[in-house]
């Protein structure tokens, strides 16, 4: 388990697909930890409220195969989905009766280091290990810069908060503070816009709960449902002020453009089927979405790159406010938590500001690896607190 944990940030940089295997290898050895019989009465103790807003949102999945417009794809997609959710949400709820020793703290500290100073490498002039790495093996380095780099930067950005913490915790301020900042190096360097808007945004929402550690997790806790409620209708707003102009639209970075035609040929399937929508994990699936336009763009490529577009897409208004509700329920738990100390909760919130931009922007919303990530980033937070109370 230990080691695991230490080469977590080396397995998502190398292979972020990895981390679906890891979140479940974490939550087979955290049950085995705290022994098979106390594993049980521990996940209940955690709150009804948690449960059912996970089953909630799994059980409604599952529904949408019977109107889905691929159900045999819906039906295996939506299984997949729950089990992996139950499984990550009980190594969640284990993880904070097995602690984690300074020198596994240490070993993670290394293993950040290793994949920041890589990348760095990777930048100068005829690059580094990577590449000579393909160019003897044959392979293609551009896509694997393209895809497995990009992807193993967004997760790290997600994943240095709660290392950070733990950094913290250990002894380690000086690393703590200056892990995100040293990462920026490497995520400024390469062309993955989203996690450098996740950085960016994550970086000024772990200052602002630093300076407020009580009322800025509450009013997150509040702004970032509200926020996701109003997204539909706000990309409607901006498109027709801002996106519609050639002026501003041309100014658009290229890969900015193409989220824009995505994001409106979505809002256009959503008005077709916007109670139920078009069944769980069906965007790929949806009238239109192959059709080419500019040379290589697709009005769908695969999903919709937009979290809540993808859950109203999929599974409608209300599922739409079955997902909504259930990340409420949990931000308003983990709001109200008492006695865990400033650096600690401004971890947790840079971690979710971070895991939502770019959820926002980038992947699938089902995708495993990614809904892995989160749930190692929860996990890896929640395994440096003591167990607390929740107010209110």
């Amino acid at each position: 388990m230990l080691g695991v944990v230490a080469l977590l940030p080396l397995l998502a940089l190398l292979s972020a697909m990895a981390m679906t295997p890891a979140v479940l290898i974490l939550a087979l050895l955290f049950g085995l930890a705290v022994g098979p019989c106390s594993v049980f009465p521990l996940v209940a103790a955690e709150g009804r409220v948690f449960w059912l807003a996970v089953l909630g949102v799994c059980a409604w999945a599952m529904l949408s195969v019977a109107w889905s417009i691929a159900p045999a794809f819906s039906a295996v997609e939506g299984l997949r989905f729950g089990a992996l959710m139950l499984i990550a949400a009980a190594a969640f709820v284990l993880s904070p009766r097995v602690a984690l020793p300074p020198r596994t703290i240490g070993w993670l500290v290394v293993s950040f280091v290793v994949c920041i100073v890589a990348l760095m490498i990777e930048l100068v002039p005829g690059g580094g290990i990577i590449r000579w790495a393909h160019g003897m093996l044959g392979l293609d380095y551009a896509r694997f810069i393209d895809k497995n780099i990009n992807r193993g930067l967004c997760a790290l950005v997600v994943l240095s908060w709660p290392a950070a913490m733990a950094f913290h915790a250990a002894g380690y301020a000086r690393a703590a503070y200056a892990l995100p900042l040293f990462l920026a190096v490497p995520v400024f360097g390469f062309d993955s816009l989203s996690a450098q808007l996740a950085l960016a945004l994550g970086l000024i929402a772990f200052y602002a709960v630093l300076l407020s550690p009580k009322a800025v997790p509450r009013v997150l806790a509040v702004l970032i449902p509200a926020g996701l409620l109003a997204w539909p209708l706000l990309f409607l707003v901006l498109d027709r002020v801002l996106f519609s102009d050639p002026t501003i639209y041309a100014a658009l970075p290229n890969t900015a453009q193409h989220r824009v035609e995505i994001w409106r040929f979505v809002t256009e399937r959503i008005a077709d089927r916007p109670w139920l929508g078009w069944g769980m994990e069906t965007a790929r699936h949806i009238p239109g979405g192959d059709v080419v336009y500019f040379g290589e763009r697709k009005y769908m490529p695969l999903h919709p790159h937009n979290s809540a577009l993808q859950v109203f897409l999929e599974l409608g208004v209300v599922g739409f406010a079955l997902a909504v509700t259930a990340l409420t329920l949990s931000l308003r738990r983990w709001s109200r938590l008492q006695g865990v100390p400033a650096p600690t909760q401004a971890a947790a919130v840079a971690m979710i500001v971070a895991y939502l931009s770019i959820g926002f922007t980038a992947f699938g919303v089902w995708q495993s690896w990614w809904i892995a990530v989160g749930w190692i980033g929860a996990v890896l937070w929640r395994m440096h607190i003591r167990p607390v109370t929740v107010s209110g």
